[in-house]
């Protein structure tokens, strides 16, 4: 039985997570957002792979661009940052999903 949940959402003290996610035959496929904030920094996330043990991607570019918006100017910097470089990298592929080279 395949089962869809659209629209989750988590809070955890100043963390909020959303998104959706499928579970067929005990693999699990998700993808969403974790914000903190109040929505001002947000990192993109996936998570695939068998329910017993999933494993989870996140968007780098996101945390790389927070670091960079921080050196440049601290505080706006480290939300912009963040935001352009949660825009332009998606989440990375977990490593079974990975092609060799």
């Amino acid at each position: 039985m395949r089962t869809e949940f659209t629209q989750v959402r988590a809070v955890s003290g100043p963390y909020t997570a959303y998104g959706r996610a499928t579970l067929y035959r005990r693999q699990i496929n998700a993808e969403g957002k974790v914000e903190t904030g109040g929505g001002v920094v947000e990192v993109p996330f996936t998570v695939k792979g068998p329910t017993k043990e999933p494993e989870f991607g996140i968007a780098w570019g996101a945390i790389a661009g927070a670091v960079a918006g921080t050196a440049v100017l601290p505080g706006i910097g480290t939300v912009l940052g963040a935001k352009i470089g949660g825009v332009l990298s998606a989440p990375t592929k977990p490593q079974a999903e990975q092609k060799a080279p």
